[in-house]
């Protein structure tokens, strides 16, 4: 049985993009029923103040987030049960998670299908939002250098 991680994808810290082979691998730690009960013993560990306390708002974001999780995982064995797509969203949900407890929005992993040039089918391709701004930095930067200086007559 396919199970679902944790600890590797809710708490884990990290920055590196994480592609399918990837997201398979951290898999297969904690089954669904376990996951969903686990939630639970997080929110008395929040309620205690640990790993730290949540605002009001925090509080708000967190019952969302679990209340997306039980509807996508209710009633389900392995993550496997899900549509590729669902499957997305609950390792998005894990990282707003994980986001939330800790605080570390530029290492938040965001994952999207995406399709490879010349090819039909959806991937998905994860990224943290740091890599995120990075590239549509870069992107800019080409822009307004490169492509304007091209635009526009050179010196005489």
């Amino acid at each position: 049985m396919k199970l679902l991680s944790i600890f590797a994808l809710v708490l884990a810290s990290s920055t590196a993009s994480y592609d399918a082979e990837e997201i398979a691998r951290l898999s297969g730690q904690v089954s669904v029923p376990d996951f969903l009960a686990y939630q639970e013993v997080l929110r008395e560990s929040l309620r205690a103040g640990e790993p730290r306390a949540l605002s009001d708002r925090e509080w708000q974001q967190f019952d969302r987030i679990q209340a997306r999780f039980r509807h996508h995982l209710s009633g389900i064995e392995s993550i496997d049960d899900l549509e590729r797509r669902h499957r997305l969203e609950v390792f998005n949900l894990q990282e707003d998670l994980r986001e939330l407890i800790i605080g570390t929005h530029a290492d938040r992993v965001v994952c999207r299908n995406t399709r490879r040039t010349g090819s039909n089918r959806l991937e998905p391709h994860c990224q943290t939002r740091r890599e995120i701004a990075q590239e549509q930095e870069r992107a800019r930067d080409f822009f307004d250098n490169r492509v304007i200086e091209m635009l526009l007559p050179g010196d005489p």
